[in-house]
């Protein structure tokens, strides 16, 4: 998904701005202008004319806005607070620096940058008057441009710098025609920031008070962290000095190298310069800026109109994360079981099924193709039912043979008897025959009361055939 920025660096002599427009292919740079103020007799807002000129040059129409504060604007202080939850350093850091500022506090805008995140933690604090930023975003408003990121200038550089260069203790400066940022930078992170405001004097004052706040900076980095600030390198950018007189300076006050920084060549990102590009080459701050968002390098930010939503998972990050870790376990936890025992019923109907077919096959081996066996062994059973109708099991479990068997096995055999007719109802059998004798049907009656599957034995008639000189009988014998 491509996403167009507008970075803008504001300084109190010019606005540099540059339009990016990122996207998986690379990242372009669409655009690059540096705008100097001069305030006009009948400007009320000279921000307004920069960023006037701005958009008529480029096209902004759906960029995100991204800006830094000229860096004379923000104060910063070195705080040590009792938390390593930044929801809690959030909420004490107004009480820990209203004693260090000049100005009341419902008056600026806080914001912090962890140091070291322990207990206690190591916080840069930094503060910017409301009424000192509003001019800017009010000329911005104008243009319906609202920025996502607020941060001092130079600060992007330093992030990124210290992203990059992790395991280097080194100085950055940052430095315009009026201001000079010094950072202190240790192990990836940024240590101690202070920002010199030298205006409009001569170079080689502006030389000797380089000299004199690097010093400084050392002596307060031995205040604040008890060690010593060793720095092995110093980058620079910006045109405040020029190259030599950086360069010179710092090699009169200390044994070190000196390197100017471009970060179009040295970033992690790898812009591209477009086809409306043009010169000159990108700033460090606006590139950076981009880099900061585009990397999610955490950053202090003044944008206080953040969506709510964004303001919570800030405040409660690490909580949002640890439940959703051990929410995250417990349903791959509850995943897993669900999977090994459908996997357990899975291989129990297999094993089911393969009984089935092994039953079928013995019971009818005469069946070839198996497609089915539970409906194809219903179907055989069902043919094998009306085949043998006689021999059928009923509700009551006696079968049609087990009767037979024992009508024929009390029955004595001196008996001259025959059975004509047998018929079986629910719960009743009635058997008809004739005999030589009424004793014979008595006997018969008697001898069949011995079973037991008959529950009780009727004659319900007995006539004498004169024709034949035979004893007509009906038995009802009923199963329990």
């Amino acid at each position: 998904m491509s996403r167009t920025y507008l970075c803008l660096d504001f300084r109190e002599q010019s606005i540099s701005a540059l339009l990016l427009k990122s996207s998986l292919k690379g990242h372009t740079v669409e655009g690059y202008l540096q705008i100097p103020l001069e305030p006009a007799e009948d400007s009320q807002n000279p921000w307004q004319d920069g960023i006037a000129s701005i958009v008529e040059q480029l096209d902004t129409r759906g960029a995100v806005c991204l800006m830094t504060l000229p860096p004379a604007l923000v104060s910063f202080r070195n705080l040590k607070v009792p938390f390593k939850d930044s929801r809690k350093i959030r909420q004490v850091l107004p009480f820990e620096i209203e004693p260090l500022l000049p100005f009341p506090l419902d008056e600026v805008i806080l914001d912090f940058q962890v140091v070291r995140q322990a207990e206690p933690s190591d916080v840069i604090a930094a503060a910017v008057e409301k009424a000192s930023i509003q001019p800017i975003l009010d000329a911005l408003s104008v243009f319906r441009l609202k920025p996502q990121i607020i941060i001092p200038g130079g600060f992007p550089v330093a992030l990124c710098l210290a992203r990059q260069r992790a395991e280097q203790n080194f100085l950055y400066l940052d430095m315009d025609d009026l201001t000079i940022t010094l950072f202190a930078i240790v192990s990836g992170q940024i240590h101690l920031v202070r920002s010199v405001y030298t205006g409009p004097v001569s170079r080689a004052l502006k030389i000797r008070t380089l000299k004199i706040n690097i010093q400084r900076l050392r002596v307060a980095f031995e205040t604040v962290y008890e060690y010593n600030f060793d720095p092995g390198m110093v980058y620079f950018s910006g045109e405040g000095l020029g190259q030599q007189s950086v360069e010179a300076a710092i090699e009169d006050l200390m044994d070190i190298v000196v390197k100017r920084v471009e970060m179009q060549q040295e970033s992690e990102l790898k812009f591209q310069p477009g086809p409306n590009a043009g010169e000159p080459e990108p700033g460090n701050n606006p590139l950076c800026l981009a880099a900061v968002d585009l990397l999610g390098i955490a950053s202090l930010n003044f944008f206080q109109q953040r969506h709510a939503l964004f303001r919570y998972w800030e405040e409660h990050k690490a909580d949002i994360i640890k439940t959703t870790v051990a929410a995250a376990f417990v349903f791959i936890l509850g995943l897993s079981g669900l999977l090994l025992e459908t996997r357990q019923l899975n291989e129990q109907v297999n094993r089911i099924d393969r009984r089935i077919v092994a039953i079928f096959r013995a019971t009818f081996p005469d069946v070839s193709r198996i497609v089915d066996p539970l409906q194809q062994m219903q179907v055989q059973v069902r043919q094998a039912r009306g085949k043998n109708v006689f021999a059928d099991i009923r509700e009551d479990g006696v079968l049609n043979i087990e009767i037979l068997r024992d009508l024929s096995r009390l029955i004595p055999s001196t008996t001259d008897v025959i059975i004509t007719r047998f018929v079986r109802g629910e719960g009743s059998i009635l058997i008809s025959g004739h005999t030589d004798t009424f004793n014979a049907v008595d006997d018969m009656k008697g001898a069949l009361s011995a079973s037991r599957l008959f529950k009780e034995i009727t004659i319900s008639s007995a006539n004498m055939d004169q024709s034949a000189n035979r004893v007509q009988f009906r038995l009802k014998v009923e199963i329990p």
